[in-house]
């Protein structure tokens, strides 16, 4: 599945796929899925964590190149998207619409990031 999300001035085409979780955990040393029951568990005196790993998660789904890194990534990135709460939320609404399960899948009705 693939949705396309804009981040400022910049376009991205987000794909999931099993190689997502390889390459996620590749890239950052910890599994995907459980980074995101981190998200469910923070709180609020963390934001950094949660803005780190919802756009690691963005890097990952976006398929960069073998050679780009997260930090080339985030510097490609103004500042000020995470001043708009209506594009993040539309972000994370979009990750959750690539990565959850569904019964066709082999996931129980409603599951989502589990």
């Amino acid at each position: 599945m693939e949705k396309e999300v804009i981040l400022g001035n910049k376009k991205l085409i987000l794909r999931s796929s099993l190689y997502s979780l390889i390459d996620y955990k590749s890239r950052f040393g910890s599994e995907l899925f459980n980074d995101i029951k981190k998200l469910e568990n923070t709180k609020e005196e963390n934001i950094t964590n949660v803005i780190e790993i919802i756009f690691r998660i963005v890097f990952v789904l976006s398929n960069p190149k073998e050679n780009e890194t997260f930090k080339g990534f985030l510097e490609k990135l103004d500042f000020s998207i995470l001043n708009d709460a209506a594009l993040l939320t539309n972000l994370t609404n979009t990750i959750v619409e690539l990565l959850k399960t569904d019964k066709k899948a082999g996931g129980s009705k409603g599951d989502t990031f589990r």
